[in-house]
């Protein structure tokens, strides 16, 4: 931001699971979400229990359920004398245990306006948007006032704001647009993966306990069943979260529910009755689907200038099938998926009202007014992480400082992925139930769902974290592994886990029975709505490992086996002194191009960076096409390694310790693989004094 540029102060609205939730906000002294305070050093776990009773919400989705906090709600945001956010304050998730959520993302925003003109806003997400309409307009006419006292405005020209929205903060936005005289306060909006007709895997918070509308980048290391504590846990509150219910798919999107025997597809009325047997208020989703016909399904925003930012890269589940023939008989409930282009949690088509094509948006399908809609694309980026991810600024930075129409950045399509089906394993923890939790009824069964055990989530960087050094094709990891990597998605039910990976992934996993279960492991190729089957499927008493070999193509090869299998040629895992001693290449191994930037041109002092790496490796045969490396990137200073991480898909935004005043010259070294040699790469990395 130049100095004496008058900018639109930026008011930013984060997703589901992504506001503060107190127990009496006027005097915040529990806070009962997150139920954990900031990043943790000790010890190498947390635990993350929370009491799921203090965030229900009555039969009406709106008044809080609970005695103990009647007042339930979010929080508004302190500032000091010049109006820097009080840390701690802001109302917004900015981080869960040790991993980033909002954090990253809000100093990014902090950065390209000045903090004077940043507004974070905590909102009820466990509620319908409306319910927060009136305290965004009086934040709203708050900015405007400050801006008007602080900013020097041109004679007759009057503030506005302009929202930043990401997820279910987007429909926020476009509730609060529709009026035409709120709309008017506006100057512009961005929405970033919003799921504007909703996403499926929603439905299984209230269906299995399992999944929410939040599932990749930092909530890999939260589920909704660890927070809560078990899968009766994450029912019970989603029995009567509005909020939720506003994230189930619109008629508008298109049937995405089958159960056999039931309705393949669903109509609303199986739907309603399915609800009903789960315990839930199909009011709630009638309410939920009319405000969707009315109001979310269009854009209707005059001339407002609006910019989607959407991402379509990452498989993303856009129907499920269940077959609940064997519930209650022991069997695991059988699920079925089918994928789309999305952002790993919303669907493309939901992503942009329909309009997506095979090779970009086209606006001109959306339905509504909005002359001065644009959209641009972040290429595989995943739900969680699109707030912290540095291409988001790269396109959106001019547009927020004057308007400057945005990049429409990269159109990437990816609707197809290995699947594991896995049952029996110790993904499923499961123990006795409580005799105090709340009775669910099963909409599947008549005997209810065994509850998830309470978990602990180990620290990223702890002893009992997974390492990254063993994140590559030549180690075995378990999945969960690959899943605090970042190298699968794991998608639980009771008594079944589907992991998901690239086609291309090059992988050995292994899977563990739960006590005294046999574990059976099937796999699949999963292209859209096509299923093919891969590898036999495979019972044990013992562990199974499942091998990708990482050919991609029409067809992976997978293999399914009891013995460890043995690692092939290729990198040793790197030594600790790896800065010192470079890993030489494999045989075989092709020409590796490594690019690596820093996230930010200055770090502030006392914070931590990011370096933006990506490399690709020369083909075999000739082919153009370049191969997305995998395997390890660790980034030095001289002999001294400041972080390392693992590529998925070729890529990673890696993040450096606190460094010192002044500059550092930092070697960004890509370790290799069985097809990739190692390359290095310098970049210059500038720190405030």
């Amino acid at each position: 931001m130049k100095a004496g540029q008058v900018v639109a102060p930026v008011i930013f609205l984060p997703g589901v699971l992504g506001s503060e939730i107190w127990c009496a906000p006027a005097a915040p002294l529990d806070r009962i979400w997150p139920p954990f305070p900031g990043p943790l050093e000790s010890p190498a776990t947390f635990a993350l229990p929370v009491q799921e009773r203090l965030m229900l919400l009555g039969p009406d989705g709106n008044a809080n359920a609970s005695s103990e906090c009647p007042q339930a709600g979010p929080r508004d945001a302190e500032y000091d004398a010049e109006h820097h956010l009080v840390p701690g304050t802001s109302g917004v998730v900015e981080s869960v245990g040790p991993v980033d959520a909002y954090g990253s993302g809000m100093g990014e925003l902090t950065r390209l306006v000045g903090p004077e003109s940043f507004y974070a806003f905590g909102w009820d997400w466990r509620k319908d948007t409306s319910a927060s309409l009136d305290r965004l307009d009086s934040l709203i006419d708050q900015a405007i006032e400050d801006a008007r006292e602080n900013q020097d405005y041109p004679d007759g020209e009057d503030p506005k704001v302009q929202l930043v929205a990401h997820s279910y903060g987007g429909l926020l936005a476009l509730d609060y647009a529709s009026d035409s005289s709120r709309r008017a306060k506006l100057e512009r909006v961005t929405t970033v993966g919003t799921p504007y007709l909703g996403a499926p895997k929603t439905a299984f918070s209230l269906l299995t306990g399992t999944e929410s509308a939040v599932a990749n980048g930092w909530s890999r290391f939260t589920s909704m069943q660890t927070i809560f504590g078990g899968t009766n846990d994450v029912r019970s509150f989603a029995t009567t979260a509005r909020g939720l219910y506003n994230l189930w798919p619109a008629a508008s999107y298109g049937r995405f529910l089958d159960v056999a025997g039931v309705g393949s597809p669903m109509d609303d009325a199986q739907i309603r009755d399915l609800i009903t047997a789960a315990g839930g208020v199909p009011a709630l989703w009638e309410a939920a689907q009319a405000k969707h016909a009315a109001l979310w399904d269009r854009l209707d925003i005059g001339d407002l200038p609006w910019h989607m930012v959407v991402s379509g890269g990452v498989p993303t589940i856009s129907r499920v099938r269940f077959d609940p023939s064997g519930a209650g008989t022991g069997t695991p409930l059988t699920i079925g998926i089918e994928l789309s282009a999305g952002d790993g949690t919303v669907p493309l088509p939901s992503q942009t009202m329909l309009g997506a094509t095979g090779s970009g948006v086209s606006t001109g399908t959306i339905g509504g007014v909005h002359p001065k809609l644009t959209v641009g694309e972040l290429c595989a980026v995943e739900h969680g992480s699109q707030m912290a991810a540095p291409g988001l600024y790269a396109q959106i930075e001019d547009w927020l400082l004057d308007g400057t129409s945005p990049e429409s950045g990269t159109a990437c399509r990816a609707d197809k992925a290995i699947v594991i089906d896995a049952i029996g394993s110790t993904l499923n923890l499961t123990e006795e139930e409580d005799d105090e939790d709340p009775v669910v009824p099963d909409p599947f069964a008549s005997t209810g769902s065994p509850r998830s055990a309470r978990a602990t989530v180990p620290v990223p960087g702890s002893s009992a974290a997974p390492s990254v050094r063993a994140a590559s094709g030549s180690s075995v990891l378990t999945v969960k592994e690959a899943e605090e990597a970042g190298l699968v998605t794991v998608l639980r039910s009771t008594g079944r886990a589907l992991v998901l990976l690239d086609p291309g992934s090059e992988l050995r996993l292994r899977l563990d029975p739960a006590p005294g279960q046999t574990l059976r492991v099937s796999t699949s190729v999963v292209d859209g709505s096509v299923t093919t089957p891969l590898a036999a499927p495979v019972a044990n008493a013992g562990p199974l490992y499942v091998v990708a070999d990482g050919a991609g193509g029409a067809t992976p090869t997978v293999t399914i086996g009891s013995a460890d299998p043995k690692p092939p040629a290729g990198p040793t895992p790197p030594p600790f002194d790896v800065c010192a001693s470079p890993v030489a290449a494999a045989a075989g191994a092709m020409p590796t191009k490594v690019s690596a930037k820093p996230a930010n041109k200055t770090i502030r002092k006392k914070s931590r960076g990011k370096v933006v790496v990506a490399a690709t490796y020369k083909k075999a045969g000739g082919r153009k096409r370049a191969g997305k490396a995998t395997g390890i990137v660790v980034l030095c200073e001289g002999t001294a390694q400041l972080a390392q991480a693992t590529l998925k898909k070729g890529r990673r935004t890696v993040k450096l310790p606190v460094l010192g005043p002044g500059r550092h010259k930092v070697t960004v070294r890509y370790l290799g693989s069985a097809k990739a040699r190692p390359q290095d790469k310098t970049v210059v990395i500038k720190v405030k004094r």
